[in-house]
């Protein structure tokens, strides 16, 4: 469960990290909605 979780969480960080370099966004923008998905692990 643990593993699946920290697996979906690894893969949507970087698909927005992926995204903020694509468009030229401050990383800045994309920690809030990343601690929450982390917090749901």
């Amino acid at each position: 469960m643990l593993t699946g979780s920290l697996e979906t969480s690894r893969l949507m960080f970087s698909t927005l990290y992926n995204i903020s370099n694509f468009r030229n966004v401050p990383p800045e923008v994309y920690p809030p909605k990343i601690k929450k998905t982390l917090h749901i692990g």
